[in-house]
């Protein structure tokens, strides 16, 4: 269908939409899905098709049509300004529909988008997506998207730290860990090992940065080789260096008491 389109002259397209949905499907649902898919295999008139869709089948589109054209019109953005137009018209959208279930595609399209706004010191606007994604995945009964909780608390923990919250950085920090130990002990083949070790050392960093009576040491190596004092939760303490407790510091086995 894309090689019919043309913006200038839609009657070819529209005549060819007219045969599919009588002749062929016999359905506008099923008429409407077959140009979304066709618009899917990313070309110069895919965009061009989505709009054209969007503006005239507008009220013959559910739900998940609605959702689904917005989204391709995110993911197919180049442009920055308009990337950020388009990313707040779908997300309005979602947000709107209650009821709708986030697919793991949605979910990719939030967690892409809160890391580009991220670097662009969005810091508002990714705390928001990260709410939302939070909020929408414990209630969902799609477990498939349930690991994607572990990269909305790693976020959450980047954001925390980044507005000096660090109760907040610590404990979303340790959300992320146990998540990725739940998912390290099942078969998860939903995210990458390697994403799920990045995650994992980082979160580590912001734990050890922002803990109470740990030295203000920007080099992470320097930090873990600072002797601290500790307790345990027995009453034993114990002198050395950062990194030999840095296993029961994680797992709330002990607390530093003093960093020498």
């Amino acid at each position: 269908m894309n090689s019919v389109f043309d913006n200038d002259n839609t009657y070819p397209f529209l005549k060819l939409v007219n045969y599919i949905s009588s002749e062929l499907v016999k359905s506008n649902k099923k008429c409407i899905d077959i140009i979304i898919s066709s618009a899917q295999v990313s070309n110069s008139n895919s965009t061009k098709i989505l709009e054209f869709a969007k503006k005239i089948f507008f009220e013959k589109l559910d739900v998940s049509q609605s959702i689904e054209i917005e989204r391709l019109l995110v993911n197919f953005e180049k442009d920055v300004n308009k990337y950020i137009s388009s990313f707040n018209q779908y997300f309005d959208l979602i947000k709107k529909h209650d009821n709708y279930e986030l697919s793991e595609t949605d979910v990719d399209t939030l967690i892409g988008t809160i890391q580009r706004f991220f670097t662009s010191k969005m810091f508002k606007q990714c705390k928001e997506i990260c709410e939302f994604l939070e909020s929408r995945i414990i209630k969902s009964d799609n477990k498939e998207i349930t690991p994607f909780l572990s990269i909305t608390y790693f976020w959450k923990a980047n954001l925390a730290f980044i507005a000096g919250n660090k109760f907040d950085s610590i404990k979303f920090a340790n959300d992320t860990l146990s998540f990725i130990e739940k998912l390290e002990n099942t078969n998860n083949n939903i995210i990458d090992p390697s994403s799920l070790t990045t995650m994992k050392q980082l979160s580590k960093d912001i734990i050890l940065r922002v803990s109470p009576l740990v030295p203000n040491i920007n080099n992470t190596k320097s930090i873990k080789n600072h002797i601290v004092t500790v307790r345990y939760k027995n009453g034993k303490v114990r002198n050395g260096r950062l990194k030999h407790f840095e296993n029961d510091l994680f797992n709330g086995k002990c607390i530093i008491v003093d960093n020498n």
